[in-house]
Formats: C-alpha cells, structure tokens, sequence
C-alpha cells in the first residue's frame, strides 16, 4: 500500500515550478526566448521535472510496516490516533470504526467509576485500592487488546490479498485456498478482540450498576460485588488469549 501525499504538497510544489517558469521566461526577469538555445534546454528540462516529481508524489511512497511497541501508546487519543493512520487498510474500515467507538465509550465509563469510588471511599481504603487496582488491570487488557488488533490489521497484506480475490496471482487452488484461510485468520483475531473489548465494556457497566444499586456502600457490600470477582477472572485468563 502506498503512503500518499497530501493534495497541499503537491500543489506548492506545482506552483513553485509555476514561478520558476514564470521567473526565467518573463521578459522582465530573466526573459529566455526560442530565439536563444538555453531556451530549449531549460524547457526540456522544466518539462522532465514536471513530470517526474508529480508522478512519484502521486504514486507515493510504499508504506513502512510498523508495529506498535508495548510502550508507545498512552492515551485513548493515541489509541484513536494510531487506529486512524490504518484508515487506508479498507478492509478493515469496519473493525477500525468499531475500536475507535469502544475507545470513545470507555473513556467516560472509567471516570463515573473513579468518581464513585473517591466520592464513597478514602483513597487510603483497603476497598478502595482493591477496587482501583481490578478496575485499571482490566482497563489496561482493553487497551492491550486494542494495541494487539493494530498490530494485526498493520501487518495485514491488503495489496496482496485484493489480487488474491481478483484471483492475479495465478496460484494453485490449494495454495489459494490456503492463502485465504491465513487472512480470514487475520479477520477473526480482530473480531476477537473486538468481542472481548467489548465485555470489558459490559463488565464496567455492570459494575457501575451494582454499586449504583446499592444503598448503603460499605467494605463489605462492595467487596461482595460478583462483578468484581468476573474482572478478576478475566484478568487471571489473559494468558490463555494468545496473540
């Protein structure tokens, strides 16, 4: 997949080479005419440059493959962000709107449930930290899962696997049909993680409910919660997802 440019580099460049033209064939600049050899020379040479540089910038750069360190996404912005720049991965156009959704909706979830955990308990709390710690482990395999889709989708030959559906490739049927089990693996890890993401979503709504629910909060009440019990499970089963 090629990295193009934007329309604004391409027009600056375009209107730079405008005024170079403008510049050595104005009479009141430099003012070369067919009546002089250079004239010629400069025009071929203005031409080639015209034509070369636009083709190159409108056919672009190929795309680096770069996958996402552990540590290099920190914010749900940066999260957004990164599933934007795969945005020219179309067919996953679907998955990505969904993980940016998830990101977006987890966001506000995750501040309601520290608000109701300082406004209820002092942050010193033994229920407090027990709380908090769960509550920012599964916060924390939400946007490990997201890192793991990105990942996936950045390293999803897309170009390979159009001319695999147009059938370009001229391949055997078993090497065809081999290729596309290895890319419908691709697309059901990313659903995976979407499923998953979004029970972690559910769990917070849960959660968020039960303490709502409950009159009187105190140690014992919201250390019974079994909703905080099914984080933990969750947690403790992260191992077993694979990558």
């Amino acid at each position: 997949m090629k990295n193009k440019p934007s329309i604004l580099i391409i027009a600056v460049f375009n209107l730079v080479l405008a005024g170079v033209c403008i510049y050595l064939f104005s009479p009141g600049f430099v003012g070369l005419s067919p009546r002089k050899a250079a004239f010629y020379i400069v025009l071929v040479v203005i031409i080639a440059v015209f034509l070369v540089v636009n083709y190159l910038l409108l056919a672009g750069a190929p795309k680096k493959t770069k996958l996402v360190d552990k540590n290099e996404l920190k914010s749900p912005k940066e999260y957004i962000k990164a599933l934007n720049d795969l945005a020219y991965k179309q067919d996953f156009t679907n998955q990505i709107s969904v993980l940016e959704s998830q990101i977006k909706r987890l966001a506000p979830k995750q501040a309601s449930l520290e608000v109701i955990l300082e406004q209820n308990f002092d942050k010193t709390e033994m229920t407090y930290i027990k709380f908090k710690t769960t509550i920012d482990e599964v916060i924390s395999l939400f946007y490990d899962n997201t890192k793991k889709a990105v990942n996936r989708i950045t390293v999803f030959d897309e170009d390979e696997f159009i001319k695999l559906r147009k059938n370009e490739l001229n391949l055997p049927e078993d090497s065809k049909r081999l290729k596309f089990e290895i890319y419908n693996e691709h697309f059901q890890y990313v659903d995976s993680i979407i499923k998953r993401n979004e029970d972690i979503i559910t769990l917070i709504d849960n959660l968020i409910l039960e303490i709502s629910k409950l009159d009187d909060i105190n140690n014992q009440s919201m250390e019974n919660i079994q909703i905080l019990a099914e984080m933990k499970e969750l947690i403790k089963n992260t191992k077993y997802y694979g990558n």
